[in-house]
């Protein structure tokens, strides 16, 4: 009787042991399983393109959701608290609220916001990554403090021109709007009212979003700069770490 009734916590408690973490993902499968009904019993072509685009915004959200659980499990790394629910919440604010509840129509700096904490948030994960190289017996590695920072300013940028091209495809193959493109009142979906922008008004988010991910970076890089410097505590000190063969 014990067995059976630790196992229903197990199933999410013990994979997702981060409260916010598992009320997000109640969140986003109640979002996901509404959207797919929705979408199976509405009779006009606009609300089920809609619906179909919010379930599979979910379905990608629940991926993310798991990601850390399957690095977790199969690679044996500990995933520092602070930064998986830092990821969490970017990422629902990005994908659910901006995506599937539609912020990025109903308030007009969201996108930029993301994109500037995207920057400071992946810069910040450089520091991680290059902290943990720094402190793993197996490499020999010791960066000085100014090719870390600009090595973390690049991660975060060639990871947001990555984010763009993802979302360039997103838009030719299912003539969805996320890079803005279009003048229209549907959002990231497009819409029947959608009109092309044309010339330098066209290219004017994308370079936006970039010109903010390196915003974002850089005060990130710059900050730890001086932290390694004078060998401060902060975001530099925090790393992944392995889990012993108990766990």
């Amino acid at each position: 009787m014990k067995k059976s009734s630790e196992k229903p916590q197990y199933l999410l408690k013990g994979h997702m042991p981060d409260r916010f973490t598992r009320i997000i993902f109640l969140i986003t499968l109640l979002l996901f399983v509404s959207s797919l009904i929705f979408a199976a019993i509405s009779e006009e072509p606009a609300q089920i393109s809609r619906m179909v685009f919010n379930a599979v915004s979910c379905f990608f959200m629940l991926l993310l959701l798991i990601l850390p659980v399957f690095v977790r499990k199969f690679f044996k790394v500990k995933i520092p608290r602070s930064f998986q629910v830092i990821y969490v919440a970017f990422a629902f604010c990005g994908i659910v609220l901006g995506d599937v509840i539609n912020f990025f129509d109903r308030f007009k700096y969201w996108d930029s916001l993301l994109h500037f904490f995207s920057g400071v948030l992946l810069a910040s994960l450089g520091f991680v990554l290059i902290n943990t190289l720094n402190k793993a017996d197996s490499v020999s590695l010791q960066l000085s403090p100014v090719f870390v920072a600009v090595s973390v300013f690049c991660f975060a940028l060639a990871v947001g021109a990555i984010w763009e091209i993802l979302e360039y495809t997103c838009d030719d193959l299912f003539g969805t709007s996320t890079q803005t493109y279009l003048e229209s009142t549907g959002g990231s979906v497009g819409g029947a009212d959608a009109v092309p922008l044309v010339g330098h008004e066209a290219l004017k988010d994308t370079m936006w979003d970039l010109i903010l991910d390196a915003a974002g970076a850089v005060i990130v890089a710059i900050s730890g700069f001086f932290q390694l410097r004078h060998e401060k505590k902060g975001i530099v000190t925090a790393a992944f770490e392995r889990e012993k063969a108990s766990e």
